[in-house]
């Protein structure tokens, strides 16, 4: 039984990084957009790279360290899945704000909500690979 609960503290830790990472990123839109006086889909643009770069490094360094790739190819393999997963975001706020009306940081919320942990899955196959019995990612830390 604790064996398949330990399944799952690599997700469990995905969504603790991913959650300082979000804390970051809206912060940093709020700040962008309320006090710089940005424009939302640029706003989300920074805040959104640089919370990804921000969760590449928590993930590298404590879900993801037995990694099959060197860190500049998991780093770029990172950010390309990161890519898609921000103009996902971009296109949707774009559809919320203007469209629907939901406030951008609401719209934020929203997002974050749906398409984070799906974001681990990705990240896991893609740009941290496993590597086998001994990969973090199966529990064993």
């Amino acid at each position: 039984m604790i064996l398949y609960f330990k399944r799952f503290i690599p997700l469990f830790k995905w969504i603790l990084s991913g959650g300082l990472a979000f804390c970051v990123d809206v912060t940093l839109l709020f700040i962008l957009v309320e006090k710089a006086h940005l424009y939302y889909l640029s706003a989300v643009t920074l805040a959104f790279l640089t919370s990804a770069t921000l969760n590449y490094t928590i993930s590298g360094l404590t879900i993801f360290r037995n990694a099959q790739h060197s860190v500049r190819r998991s780093y770029t393999t990172f950010m390309s899945v990161s890519l898609v997963g921000l103009l996902c975001i971009t296109v949707s706020m774009f559809i919320f704000v203007e469209i629907f009306h939901v406030h951008y940081l609401i719209s934020r919320f929203f997002l974050a909500a749906t398409l984070g942990v799906s974001s681990f899955f990705v990240h896991k196959y893609f740009s941290f690979k496993d590597i086998g019995p001994n990969s973090s990612t199966t529990g064993s830390n």
